[in-house]
């Protein structure tokens, strides 16, 4: 039996420069607005959203012929019709 993979706990780096951000904009030590102080948080967001859309947009052919409905189609067969072998 496998040992499974450890996880990593904690914060990483974008999460740790937004708390430095908001500590030094409450603190007074930053003349920034809002929105460049908390922009860590939404540039990541927006990056990471970009790449999930990007990848759902245009999935492969392989991926959908390797997704199978229960009854042994495929889904790529269940949304396009029966596929005939070339």
């Amino acid at each position: 039996m496998k040992k499974p993979k450890p996880t990593r706990a904690g914060i990483g780096k974008a999460d740790a420069l937004l708390l430095v951000f908001v500590g030094l904009k409450l603190g007074g030590q930053l003349d920034w607005s809002w929105w460049w102080v908390l922009s860590p948080g939404w540039i990541g967001s927006i990056l990471g959203i970009t790449v999930c859309l990007r990848r759902l947009s245009a999935p492969s052919q392989d991926l959908w012929k390797k997704i199978y409905i229960p009854g042994g189609t495929s889904l790529m067969e269940l949304v396009l019709g029966p596929v005939s072998p070339v």
